[in-house]
């Protein structure tokens, strides 16, 4: 009897420690043992409105979240898009450059001093983008990140917005990274977004559909 006396007495005192932690569990636990049925529907109605109170800033949360998200994957686009004017002035310097006229040279040099401006511009992109991961709390649950991200990806895919998809769950991958504790440096940031372009093997017999 005794040893049962002690694990009865142990799971009881753990049950109202969980309970002391969680303040809707000890109000739960308080109206399982009162008798008056006037403070059973008292403590029932605040517990219902604890609930109904936590339940709302769950949906706050989840929507600040996915806000978050979508905020991330705009910005990567914009990244992307200065990159590809980066290489696009790049690639008409070079062959502008080859041409044997006097004008030609002048404006080769313009050209090629674009993607140096392009880079100064896309350092603060960058910094913006890291900003917006760094709003995820330290510690944050990956699988609630995971869920939210998973809902702005199939909306976006839904829209045939597949490249801002992809970079949404990126964004979702930097922020679960975030909140483990391991922020992304910029170079490393661009390198993710740039490699989101990598086409996706088409299935056979099929072909890869265009990304938007």
């Amino acid at each position: 009897r005794v040893p049962e006396l002690r694990a009865a007495f142990a799971a009881e005192t753990a049950s109202r420690g969980d309970a002391a932690a969680d303040p809707a569990r000890l109000l739960e636990v308080l109206r399982a043992e009162t008798a008056d049925p006037a403070l059973r529907r008292g403590l029932e109605r605040v517990v219902a409105t604890l609930q109904a109170e936590r339940r709302a800033r769950s949906e706050q949360e989840q929507a600040a979240l996915r806000s978050q998200i979508e905020a991330a994957a705009a910005l990567a686009r914009q990244v992307l898009i200065a990159d590809g004017n980066r290489m696009i002035f790049q690639v008409a310097g070079d062959t502008v450059a080859r041409i044997e006229q006097p004008l030609a040279a002048r404006v080769a040099a313009l050209l090629r001093g674009r993607p140096a401006e392009i880079d100064r511009a896309l350092a603060p992109l960058l910094a913006s983008y890291l900003r917006v991961i760094q709003r995820v709390e330290r510690g944050a649950d990956a699988a609630r990140i995971a869920d939210q991200a998973r809902i702005v990806v199939e909306e976006l895919r839904a829209q045939n917005l597949a490249a801002l998809a992809d970079l949404a769950a990126l964004a979702a991958r930097h922020m679960t990274a975030t909140a483990a504790g391991t922020l992304p440096a910029p170079d490393q940031v661009r390198a993710d977004i740039l490699a989101t372009l990598t086409p996706t093997p088409a299935p056979p017999g099929g072909q890869t559909p265009p990304r938007r």
